[in-house]
């Protein structure tokens, strides 16, 4: 918990010292929408948005790793408690 904290600060300070540095004022146009904002604006919502689209893109492939997980430890579960149970001696 404490090395994500670490991270996490340090990933902070590094996104102030780049949008102090990259300050200046930038026009992008997109289809009919204008928008003006600093250039560390700009970058920092376009990287955002494109880790949004990576976590939506494997979404469905981690939920379906998770349900085989669970699958697993249900048949794991039940193996074990089949196996606890004492058996009768062969005659």
């Amino acid at each position: 918990m404490q090395a994500f904290m670490l991270v996490s600060l340090l990933v902070a300070i590094l996104a102030v010292a780049f949008a102090l540095q990259n300050n200046a004022p930038t026009t992008l146009h997109f289809l009919s929408w204008k928008f003006e904002g600093s250039l560390a604006l700009v970058i920092l919502c376009a990287v955002s948005a494109g880790a949004l689209m990576s976590f939506f893109a494997s979404l469905p492939s981690l939920l379906r790793l998770k349900w085989h997980l669970r699958n697993h430890r249900r048949r794991l579960a039940e193996l074990e408690s089949s196996q606890e149970k004492p058996q009768a001696p062969p005659r």
